[in-house]
């Protein structure tokens, strides 16, 4: 069992630092490359090479979710996570802790830790880009069945069962709790350098036909959160979001079943 830890331990420090060098290299190239127009045929907007890049405290982002509990109240809520952008066609809903809010709600019992910085590229637009990485273990996940949440309207998450994991209010009812590592970075721009941060539900920032505040917006989430074995086999739950919200980015939520080691 202590390999086991230590494998995937490793693993994880490894996957955190290609997200820091990767992460870094879209901070200064983003802004030169050129922002996407919000809408219309004008094409991209070139933005310009930033004039000043300076680290903001990670606070400033993360105080500033969690404003709304919408959809698991009292829960605060975070983006959750599905095969498919259509409502109509996806077949997994996913949740994963990135926040820590889940964690909150159960009073620390998760031991649910979140990492990370802001990074601030002031440009000569007078507008600034913001790169955010958070990195989180401990991070409760779960999954939904998208046929049984289209069967309410509007949809019910709080009340529709899980196909995966377990949901916080029943995690503090007694329920085993699925909990893994997840990898968060998304940048968004704001109005002005040192502008509050948005929050990225309420604010509808992943939002792709509701975010022209905030463009070019750019995000990737990977997690992986397994159950723990049973009857020599344990569920995985894998979810990976690389790109633009919408159509040009790409969404995966599955659930593997692969023998315990």
């Amino acid at each position: 069992m202590k390999v086991e830890n230590g494998e995937e331990s490793m693993k994880t420090t490894i996957l955190w630092k290609s997200a820091l060098v990767v992460l870094m290299l879209l901070v200064f190239l983003l802004p030169i490359l050129g922002e996407a127009a919000p809408t219309g045929e004008a094409g991209p907007q070139v933005a310009t090479q930033p004039l000043k890049v300076t680290f903001r405290p990670l606070s400033d982002f993360l105080d500033a979710q969690g404003t709304t509990d919408l959809f698991f109240p009292p829960v605060r809520d975070y983006e959750g996570w599905t095969d498919n952008q259509d409502i109509e066609k996806f077949v997994n809903f996913a949740l994963v802790d990135y926040a820590g809010f889940a964690n909150r709600y159960l009073h620390g019992k998760l031991g649910t830790r979140v990492h990370g910085f802001v990074i601030q590229s002031e440009l000569a637009s007078g507008r600034a880009q913001i790169a955010v990485a958070l990195f989180t273990t401990n991070a409760l996940g779960f999954a939904q069945s998208g046929a049984a949440l289209r069967r309410n309207d509007p949809i019910d998450f709080l009340n529709t069962p899980t196909i995966f994991g377990n949901k916080a209010q029943d995690v503090a009812s007694g329920a085993e709790a699925a909990v893994g590592h997840s990898i968060f970075w998304v940048t968004f721009s704001i109005s002005r350098p040192g502008a509050p941060l948005p929050d990225l539900v309420a604010d509808k920032v992943l939002d792709p036909d509701n975010n022209d505040d905030f463009l070019p917006v750019n995000v990737n989430f990977t997690a992986t959160i397994p159950e723990k074995c049973k009857h020599g086999k344990k569920a995985v739950l894998h979810v990976d979001q690389s790109g633009p919200p919408g159509a040009l980015g790409t969404e995966i939520v599955k659930i593997v079943r692969e023998p315990c080691h």
